[in-house]
């Protein structure tokens, strides 16, 4: 919406200084009206111009959209990558409390991890 706003305003600029070049040039040197039109012409062609050179650092620029569009995935995927990471965070954060807070998983962290048998438990090992 603000990009056509934005060519609205230029298109609008163009007409009411197209508009007020011809009144001035006819009106106070009462020059003939094909030297106003060459000089409207010229004045169209610069804008256009200037128009086209915008347009293309805009398009192709530093800067561009499609720079935008591809920062715009990076950033996407970068939020993923976060999401995933937090999760894991918050799961490690419960795992902390917990071993900070009972015995009980802190001895089935050590059996788990580290192979802890009590003494007087019978230790067996099924092979596949």
């Amino acid at each position: 919406m603000l990009q056509k706003r934005a060519s609205s305003f230029s298109f609008n600029l163009l007409y009411y200084i197209g508009v007020y070049l011809l009144l001035r040039f006819h009106s106070v040197y009462n020059e003939p009206m094909f030297i106003v039109g060459f000089l409207m012409r010229s004045l169209v062609i610069f804008l256009l111009l200037a128009l086209a050179g915008l347009q293309y650092k805009l398009w192709l620029g530093d800067g561009s959209v499609s720079q935008w569009l591809h920062l715009e995935q990076k950033l996407a995927v970068e939020e993923q990558e976060n999401t995933t990471l937090a999760a894991r965070n918050r799961a490690i954060e419960a795992d902390i409390l917990e071993l900070k807070s009972g015995e009980q998983a802190l001895e089935e962290q050590a059996r788990y991890e580290l192979g802890m048998i009590k003494e007087g438990e019978l230790y067996y090992q099924c092979a596949d």
